[in-house]
């Protein structure tokens, strides 16, 4: 006869019931790891941290808020950049993201502008909203949005366009700056698709319009006084610089050469979130290649001009002073520094 035990019944009950627990706790692990991915969890936590960053303080009401260093950093520092692009694309092509873009006067936004309307409905005034567009519904007549209207305004213009413009130009007192500050916007919003095209200050400070004309004559036949004059102006005084980071650093972002360089680091951190930039010196090559990323047709060559600054002499030329031209350069060399940075991000390297 054997010496070999069989166990009791009761002790195979217990190792069963253990083998079981074990095994229903892998399954919920990996479910729930399963789950957590395909859910992207770390964006709803990040969601979350932004949400507490942004809360206004006590008496502030959603209009005044204004973000400070720490929403910068949060959005920069720990957002995947390249997972929220190619989401806000997907969407676009989708059909349900709304394309922004934040027009600095003289900065390449009617061409932009043309090409949008090439591809979509657009709103009638230089593809900004306004009572010509005839909406049935009440729209946003303020811009930039703040966070919390980001995404309920890309929802609600959504159906009527796939584009619109925020432009940032002279004003009557020739210093128009955004409502809001730029950086408010949530342009990590997954249905908003955001585009900024970046251009050399000098070159921009040189496109010429009514006003400087009226100010300080025509380029062709303006005397040396009327140089002098424009170049002391608002138009070399950082002007896209001034007003990307208008309102969100307490610095003041006009002071010629003496600009702090904090205003240029807030105003790389903004343009960091954006989906896009394009650069002006190679801008029609660069809405080639946006078109390609959002899947609209190429450009029609007889209604989109995209004017780029190889069409031009050089600023040093046009200028003809070397004294006035290298105090300019001084004056908007904050400006400067933005736009060579900015081009590192831009779509198409112009030149490469």
């Amino acid at each position: 006869e054997s010496n070999t035990r069989l166990p009791p019944l009761a002790a195979v009950g217990r190792h069963w019931r253990m083998i079981n627990s074990i095994r229903r706790a892998v399954v919920f692990t990996l479910c729930t790891a399963l789950a957590l991915w395909w859910l992207d969890i770390d964006d709803i936590l990040l969601s979350g941290v932004r949400d507490r960053l942004a809360r206004p303080r006590a008496g502030t009401s959603a209009d005044e808020r204004a973000p400070g260093p720490p929403f910068w950093e949060g959005i920069v520092n720990t957002t995947n950049r390249t997972e929220i692009r190619s989401r806000q694309v997907w969407n676009y092509r989708n059909g349900t993201a709304l394309i922004v873009n934040v027009h600095i006067a003289h900065q390449g936004g009617n061409a932009l502008c043309a090409y949008m309307k090439q591809a979509g409905p657009v709103p009638k005034n230089s593809c900004m909203l306004s009572p010509r567009d005839n909406l049935t519904f009440p729209w946003p007549r303020t811009n930039p949005w703040t966070r919390d209207e980001t995404g309920p305004n890309a929802a609600l213009l959504r159906p009527e366009f796939h584009m619109v413009a925020w432009q940032y130009t002279f004003g009557l007192a020739q210093t128009k700056m955004p409502d809001r500050p730029v950086a408010g916007a949530d342009w990590e919003n997954p249905d908003v698709v955001s585009i900024y095209v970046t251009r050399d200050p000098l070159d921009r400070s040189l496109a010429g319009d009514g006003v400087i004309s009226r100010l300080f004559g025509d380029e062709s036949v303006r005397t040396l006084d009327h140089w002098r004059g424009f170049s002391r102006s608002f138009a070399t005084n950082n002007y896209a610089l001034s007003r990307l980071v208008h309102g969100s650093t307490p610095h003041d972002c006009m002071r010629g050469e003496d600009t702090p360089p904090d205003c240029v680091e807030a105003a790389k951190a903004l343009l960091s979130r954006f989906t896009f930039v394009l650069d002006q010196a190679c801008l029609g090559e660069g809405i080639e290649a946006l078109g390609r990323e959002l899947g609209i047709p190429p450009p029609d060559p007889r209604r989109v001009k995209a004017d780029d600054s190889s069409t031009h002499e050089s600023a040093r030329d046009r200028i003809n002073n070397t004294e006035l031209y290298e105090f300019i350069r001084r004056r908007m060399r904050q400006d400067i520094e933005l736009y060579q940075w900015s081009k590192g991000i831009s779509l198409v390297k112009c030149g490469q």
